[in-house]
């Protein structure tokens, strides 16, 4: 996946109903290549860190290994399920009415309280920076 400084790609991810941060860098992965391979091949996630998989109500963890929290957002960015702890080999997940699924640090959903209904808002790296300087 390419890396671009402060574009659509790189975002800052809020629970906008709780007031809590998911993610402080979270890369999306929205080409076939890169939504298909998500997270396999890497050792851990940072805490703090995320991939968002768009135009998807569905995944694996074939392959991974390590744990994962597992977030998944409709059109309009609202958690329609959240799912923590989801374990490496585990063979599908999905959620009806899912557009997109957050990959997180296991303890995330819990530690932000994160639950069905949420409204989550994303916010370009730079953006959320600059936010937080003022």
């Amino acid at each position: 996946m390419k890396h671009i400084s402060g574009d659509r790609r790189q975002l800052h991810v809020f629970n906008r109903t709780r007031a809590t941060t998911l993610a402080t860098l979270c890369r999306s992965a929205e080409d076939p290549l890169a939504r298909g391979m998500g997270l396999i091949g890497r050792s851990s996630l940072q805490a703090g860190h995320g991939l968002r998989i768009t135009r998807t109500n569905a995944i694996t963890t074939l392959f991974m290994r390590f744990a994962i929290d597992a977030v998944f957002v409709d059109r309009g960015r609202r958690v329609v399920k959240a799912r923590p702890d989801l374990r490496p080999w585990t063979l599908a997940v999905a959620a009806h009415g899912a557009e997109e699924v957050i990959e997180l640090p296991v303890g995330t959903i819990v530690r932000t309280r994160t639950q069905v209904g949420d409204e989550l808002t994303y916010e370009p790296v730079e953006a959320a920076a600059d936010a937080r300087i003022r």
